[in-house]
């Protein structure tokens, strides 16, 4: 199980600490419109990220489909959209016009069923365990019973994000998550230290 550092609050932290700790970034994006909040990072700011982590970037976005090609274009590995905002089929195809692996977020609120139909058009799946577009939210529990279902259902990657602690990696670890996503706790202290705790456990 991999531990992946968030960028949300904090897109100046310069990434070449996490070099030899993390394999990959986690970008937050947010449109004010699929989420209330706003994000500072946009394709061009992440295409100014100089990092060799691969850059997994999340577009909490009312229309990801006019913005796959420029965050594409600012070096992002792997786009991950929202099964809620629909349109899945045109965006896998979008995705591979880029030639970028396609990650499918859903909600808390949203039924891990209405994932299987695109089981097998996306490379990852992005469970979120808080409500996107927000910070420093308590993990639901809630999160392991679908990770658990999801699974069930398949071998591709499955990660995990929001309000993750030390506490929550070993039940993570059972459910059969392969990437945790860690933001605001890593940020509370050292993260690079942090980062190095949450891989021994």
């Amino acid at each position: 199980m991999q531990i992946v550092p968030s960028i949300l609050n904090h897109e100046k932290y310069p990434l070449k600490n996490f070099k030899g700790v993390a394999s990959r970034v986690h970008l937050d994006v947010m449109d004010g419109v699929f989420v209330k909040q706003k994000s500072y990072l946009n394709s061009s700011k992440v295409g100014d990220l100089k990092t060799s982590l691969i850059k997994d970037v999340h577009l909490m976005t009312q229309h990801p489909n006019y913005q796959i090609g420029h965050y594409a274009k600012a070096g992002c590995e792997v786009i991950n959209v929202h099964l809620e905002v629909g349109g899945l089929l045109h965006l896998r195809k979008l995705c591979d016009k880029y030639k970028v692996k396609m990650g499918i977020a859903i909600n808390p609120e949203t039924s891990i069923n209405k994932l299987e139909p695109y089981l097998d058009i996306a490379d990852e799946f992005l469970v979120m365990s808080v409500h996107p577009g927000k910070g420093g939210q308590k993990f639901l529990k809630s999160t392991l019973t679908k990770v658990k279902y999801l699974r069930s259902k398949t071998k591709k990657i499955i990660k995990v994000d929001g309000g993750i602690r030390k506490e929550h990696l070993k039940a993570l670890k059972i459910a059969g998550v392969d990437i945790v996503v860690i933001g605001s706790y890593l940020f509370e202290g050292d993260p690079v230290k942090t980062l190095v705790d949450f891989k021994k456990i």
